[in-house]
C-alpha cells in the first residue's frame, strides 16, 4: 500500500479503483475533479477554492463560518470552519487548499480521469 501511495504520489494522481475502493461514488470523483479545477496556488489569494468548500458545506448541511487574514505580502488569504450539531465533543478536519505552480507544458488544473486514477494538481494532496 505505501508503494502505490508513493507511485501515486510521483505521478501526480489519485488512485480511484484500489482494493477495497472498487465502487468509488461518481460524486465524490466530480467533487474531487472539481476541487482539483480550481486555481489554487499559494502565493495567490484562495478565495475562489474556499467559496467552493463552503457552498458545497453549506449544501452538506454544515454551518459554515470564514475566517479572513493578510499573509505578509498583503495577500488575503481565507480559512473555513464547518460545524455540524452542537455542544461538546466532535470530529474535525483541518486541510490546506493551496498548491504549488504547475510546470511549463502542463495544465495542472484540468482534471482528468485517467487508467482508475484522478489526475491533476491537487489529486493526491488534499484537494
Amino acid at each position: 500500500m505505501r508503494r502505490a501511495l508513493n507511485d501515486a504520489r510521483r505521478t501526480f494522481c489519485l488512485p480511484i479503483h484500489r482494493k477495497g475502493w472498487r465502487n468509488v461514488n461518481d460524486e465524490l470523483i466530480r467533487l474531487a475533479c472539481s476541487l482539483i479545477e480550481i486555481e489554487s496556488v499559494s502565493k495567490d489569494e484562495n478565495r475562489a477554492i474556499i467559496e467552493f468548500c463552503e457552498r458545497w458545506a453549506t449544501q452538506a448541511g454544515l454551518e459554515t463560518e470564514r475566517l479572513a487574514y493578510a499573509d505578509a505580502r498583503g495577500v488575503t488569504k481565507h480559512n473555513l470552519v464547518a460545524r455540524a450539531g452542537s455542544g461538546t465533543g466532535g470530529l474535525a478536519f483541518f486541510m490546506h487548499t493551496d498548491t504549488v505552480p504547475g510546470l511549463d507544458g502542463w495544465r495542472p488544473f484540468q482534471s482528468q480521469v485517467r487508467d482508475d486514477r484522478i489526475v491533476g494538481r491537487g489529486s493526491c494532496d488534499m484537494k
